[in-house]
């Protein structure tokens, strides 16, 4: 049942934008400007006697779901594509669960997954196994990745000179906030071969 009401769905969304012409989501997108799939989980409380309701790992109890929302631009607030639905106590990085999320939620779109499409997830869609198995589909993606033990040895490396101001979404220089270039300082093995010649 849960495949037939995608599909329908899917199609829904297909007839909808294509209805919306020049200004469809998909209307413009490019290898440069991709349609961006956004996957994030949540906290939901509830009461901890509601079925399947578990303690969390922020010491509260209810569910933990895990979304994905196709980003309209910057003036976009999203459209939801696919929920899964867990426990409370489900693991933020759970690879099975980001394929299976991602997987549908690319399914709903009326475009073949491709460069043009960017996936992008925080860190808890950084792993080896998630990040391979996008790599093999064929689109874009842009995870978080967890810094290494060694962190504040890379620092010591990195010149004065390498940092630069961190920008905000208006290309506006965030105060504090600097970024720097840690090409060929990090430890990839076991990261897929396309990925590790971006940084060696």
């Amino acid at each position: 049942m849960e495949r037939v009401v995608d599909k329908a769905r899917g199609a829904c969304r297909a007839h909808v934008w294509s209805l919306a012409g020049e200004h469809a989501p998909h209307a413009r997108i490019s290898v440069i400007d991709p349609l961006v799939v956004d996957l994030n989980a949540t906290l939901v409380t509830a009461h901890s006697d509601k079925q399947h309701a578990r303690a969390t790992f922020k010491k509260g109890c209810g569910f933990h779901p895990l979304c994905a929302f196709a980003d309209h631009g910057h003036a976009g607030t999203g459209e939801p594509l696919e929920v899964m639905l867990r426990a409370g106590n489900a693991g933020s990085n759970t690879v099975a669960d980001h394929i299976t999320v991602t997987r549908s939620a690319v399914a709903q779109l009326p475009v073949p997954a491709s460069k043009k499409i960017l996936v992008r997830t925080d860190g808890s869609g950084g792993t080896q196994k998630y990040v391979a198995w996008l790599t093999r589909r064929g689109v874009q993606y842009s995870v978080g990745f967890k810094l290494p033990d060694d962190t504040a040895a890379v620092y010591r490396q990195i010149p004065e000179q390498a940092w630069e101001p961190a920008l905000d979404a208006a290309d506006e220089s965030r105060e504090g906030a600097w970024v720097a270039e840690w090409t060929g300082m990090l430890n990839l093995d076991g990261w897929p071969a396309e990925l590790v010649k971006l940084f060696v």
